[in-house]
């Protein structure tokens, strides 16, 4: 999409703790950014979270070389295990920051409506988009639909079930995958969000492993996908939120058979 716009791409290091926000600095200094694209909590795809300190940092850098900050924090309401920093939300007053959230991860992917947690100036202009002003809104049924939940309070109980849902699907796929690590298989557990990013056994390429999955009726997201580049060759997304725990189960089996041939 920032390409649809003819924006310039300029890609930072993501670790274990999210967006590498010392390499980052040095990334600003040399292309003077307007905007920084960040997942902050249970990042996808690697499902890592930013820890505070490094949003403090980001926001510091923000302040110092007048970029905006858009945090995509559309995970935020599903963390399962443990509790993650305060939302970007907190640091709207700044006005560098746009914190975005979405009822597609937490209602029905296909609702498509969403909320934005900015500054009130940066929030009077992007109400001004045409868009808005003239359709009354990107999803007036839709939207109508979710403010009544809202108003009848019923979200609430619904995220708790859905946390709890993704907590047992999380960890049938994770305890699954633990049994593929003899073959060089490596992932971090999850604490939220709805993905598992596996990092395959050494000279197994996700692209090339991909069409022989789909041969044994598994699937999953190949890492260049994520990567403006086509990097992370050795990677692959899975996602938990859909399947029940036996059927997770069975793709794991599934592709470790794969694996095995290709060893």
């Amino acid at each position: 999409m920032f390409r649809d716009h003819g924006l310039n791409i300029v890609t930072a290091p993501v670790d274990e703790q999210g967006l590498d926000v010392d390499a980052l600095e040095t990334l600003v200094a040399q292309h003077r950014p307007k905007l920084v694209y960040t997942i902050p909590v249970h990042q996808n795809p690697a499902g890592v979270t930013l820890p505070q300190e490094r949003r403090e940092k980001l926001v510091r850098l923000a302040q110092e070389h007048g970029f905006t900050i858009l945090a995509d924090e559309v995970y935020q309401l599903l963390t399962f295990e443990g509790t993650p920093p305060p939302s970007f939300a907190a640091w709207a007053d700044t006005g560098q920051v746009v914190s975005l959230g979405s009822f597609s991860k937490i209602l029905a992917p296909g609702t498509r409506l969403g909320w934005i947690n900015a500054r009130e100036d940066v929030l009077e202009r992007l109400a001004q988009n045409g868009a808005l002003v003239s359709g009354g809104g990107y999803s007036p049924l839709g939207g109508g639909m979710v403010r009544s939940m809202l108003e009848l309070g019923l979200l609430p109980e619904y995220i708790g079930k859905l946390r709890e849902t993704f907590r047992r699907r999380s960890r049938a796929l994770a305890d699954a995958l633990d049994e593929l690590r003899p073959l060089g298989l490596d992932f971090q557990r999850p604490t939220g969000g709805y993905f598992i990013w596996v990092t395959l056994p050494a000279g197994v390429s996700a692209t090339e492993l991909l069409p022989r999955a789909l041969d044994h009726g598994v699937r999953f997201q190949p890492g260049p996908l994520f990567s403006p580049n086509g990097t992370q060759t050795d990677k692959a997304r899975l996602c938990f939120a859909f399947y029940e725990e036996a059927e997770l189960v069975e793709g794991v089996r599934r592709l470790g058979e794969v694996l095995r041939q290709v060893r």
